[in-house]
């Protein structure tokens, strides 16, 4: 099992080892569990530059964000709502601390409700396996690798799977009709409906045919009302486009 802690500090640079102490410190000192979480992981496992650093954090953001900004560091954007700070950390490095959270839907079309959740329940929300990975910077479990939706091996494949358990880039009336679709599809291919199937079509095209015949010779024409005294061989010579008046 690699080393992720030896690996982090061997790759980080300066500034960020400096960072990534400075919020070790406040977290504990604040009683919060502190995950370096995201793009960060996902560049350190794949080789990638380390451009920023993401934390999550079992706790209000905000409290750690302003102990920074006291050390040098600037708040660049903070929404209270999902509680996400983004910062330019001292140094000049850029970063972000979120809350651990978790979108809870009441029901299938509604706008999801945020709970504050535990780390796991934040990873398994995000919308791609490889992004839902993240490596504890607590004292008890410091390196230890958190990967509940198997990221890390799609990250050595080289692939890209969206999370079917997740949240976040899906909306429940999305993830509805799309299983409501699937399961039509399904039911076509069974054998068992497949006559069923076949008297359905039968009839809409029996019924198209009866609705496009009735249109002809309905609107927009009306039939002239003969009078009582016209014979039948007057009736034989006149032409039918004589009986028939156009509205």
């Amino acid at each position: 099992m690699p080393d992720y802690m030896f690996l982090l500090e061997s790759r980080l640079s300066p500034e960020q080892r400096a960072v990534m102490l400075r919020v070790q410190e406040l977290s504990a000192a604040l009683g919060f569990n502190v995950y370096l979480t995201g793009g960060t992981v996902r560049d350190l496992v794949t080789g990638a530059s380390l451009r920023d650093l993401d934390f999550t954090v079992e706790g209000n953001p905000s409290k750690i964000a302003h102990e920074l900004e006291k050390g040098g560091a600037k708040i660049l954007h903070e929404d209270e709502k999902l509680r996400h700070v983004e910062l330019l950390f001292a140094g000049d490095c850029e970063g972000s601390i979120s809350a651990a959270r978790d979108d809870h839907y009441v029901r299938p079309g509604t706008r999801p409700e945020i709970r504050w959740s535990t780390i796991m329940e934040d990873l398994r929300r995000r919308d791609f396996s490889l992004n839902a990975i993240a490596i504890s910077l607590n004292p008890a479990s410091r390196g230890l690798l958190l990967d509940p939706t198997n990221g890390l091996s799609d990250i050595e494949r080289a692939e890209v799977r969206g999370d079917e358990c997740g949240r976040e880039a899906r909306d429940a009336r999305e993830r509805l009709d799309r299983h409501r679709a699937s399961q039509r599809n399904r039911n076509v291919h069974r054998p068992q409906n497949q006559p069923c199937l076949r008297r359905h079509a039968h009839v809409r095209r029996n019924r198209g045919r009866d609705q496009h015949c009735e249109s002809r010779t309905s609107a927009p024409h009306q039939i002239q009302k003969l009078p009582l005294d016209v014979s039948p061989a007057d009736f034989r010579a006149r032409p039918l486009a004589a009986s028939i008046v156009m509205l």
